[in-house]
């Protein structure tokens, strides 16, 4: 038993045999169980950093022993009893041993086609008694009737019926298990809620997030109304979003509406979930746009900072509400302004504009417009 597996160093008996099977081409790409993985400095087969993503496996096909991840930019982190494929290679030490090599897992085998977990058959965990009945074995583990499956590993929770994407024509697909995916996809004509407008072939990006699970295991297609978060990156589509609010009265005074969400066709990045968040660590958030930028909410809209506040237009500001209050310990007018006489300072008292406003003042300062 290898009881530290830092740099991939077995013993020379190993050595003797992994070279002859380099040499005689066999078991160059099998399938393993994973029986154990390094995740942290917890586990006891731990010796350094470089240990971390290493697995324990073995293979009713060929050799047991450890593995590399096959790439440090892209990591498929395996459970414990799930399969992968094993490939046999080059090490860091190649040059030294000639014929020298070292095992590396590469892809997740999708032995149950479920995106959330796909333990092994006859799982070495438990070892079932091999029947020809069917219907003597559970649904996933192979493991006989009355048999518990096994643990997948410390803390991971499985959920079944987490459903997968539904593909298209073309489509490049990265899920995670939980519901948490990634689609390259295009436009394919009245087959999905993206398709209903540009021409085939429009490329389309959808990053979504739906950790719900579905009993009956249908495969899902993306709904940016019901899905938990999404960002969607579009070429020529039109997006129907459900908007939580509908205030737009600000347009009747510029009237300079966009065109209606519902109705946009044309490249656009829609986010959407429950919270938004925003934040410049060191510089700053600019929102710059050719035409308008609205910001609408059922609520309030809120402006804070510790400093100055500027509104500037190189032709009008407009304000419209039921109620103006304006306070602070010192106000400053300047200019005409329309419809306001001018007051003198120290002036208090309910005036009348010129438009038949009244206008409450106090010390010179306008202090209410009703």
């Amino acid at each position: 038993m290898i009881n530290s597996i830092s740099n991939l160093k077995p013993p020379d008996k190993f050595n003797s045999e992994f070279k002859d099977k380099i040499d005689s081409k066999q078991f160059q790409i099998f399938t393993a169980e994973v029986i154990d993985i390094i995740l942290d400095k917890d586990h006891p087969l731990y010796n350094s950093i470089n240990d971390i993503g290493i697995i324990q496996f073995y293979s009713y096909y060929g050799p047991a022993g450890f593995a590399k991840p096959i790439s440090s930019y892209i990591q498929k982190v395996p459970l414990k009893h799930e399969s992968v494929l094993i490939i046999s290679s080059a090490t860091s030490t190649t040059n030294e041993v000639p014929g020298m090599g070292s095992y590396y897992y590469s892809e997740l085998v999708n032995v149950w086609n479920i995106v959330n977990f796909n333990p092994t058959p006859y799982s070495t965990a438990v070892q079932p008694q091999k029947e020809s009945n069917s219907s003597a074995y559970s649904t996933f583990s192979g493991n006989t009737s009355g048999q518990t499956d096994p643990e997948f590993g410390k803390y991971f929770e499985s959920k079944a019926n987490i459903p997968s994407l539904l593909p298209y024509e073309g489509d490049i697909i990265f899920q995670g298990r939980w519901g948490n995916t990634m689609r390259f996809g295009s436009v394919s004509k009245n087959k999905n809620p993206w398709s209903k407008s540009g021409n085939n072939g429009n490329p389309f990006i959808a990053i979504t997030i739906n950790g719900k699970e579905d009993s009956s295991r249908n495969q899902r297609i993306e709904d940016i109304n019901k899905d938990s978060s999404s960002i969607y990156i579009c070429e020529n589509q039109k997006i129907r979003i459900t908007q939580s609010s509908d205030e737009e009265g600000s347009y009747f005074i510029t009237k300079n509406r966009p065109k209606p969400q519902s109705s946009y066709i044309g490249n656009q990045i829609l986010l959407n979930s429950d919270r938004l968040f925003f934040q410049s660590k060191t510089d700053s958030i600019l929102f710059n746009s050719k035409k308008t930028i609205h910001l609408s909410s059922k609520e309030s809209v809120n402006i804070d900072t510790k400093n100055d506040i500027a509104l500037n237009s190189s032709k009008s500001i407009s304000l419209n509400s039921k109620k103006i209050t304006i306070s602070g310990e010192s106000l400053f007018f300047q200019g005409k302004i329309k419809g306001i006489p001018q007051f003198e300072v120290g002036a208090t008292g309910a005036f009348t504009t010129f438009d038949g406003q009244l206008v409450k003042v106090t010390n010179g300062l306008i202090v209410d417009i009703s």
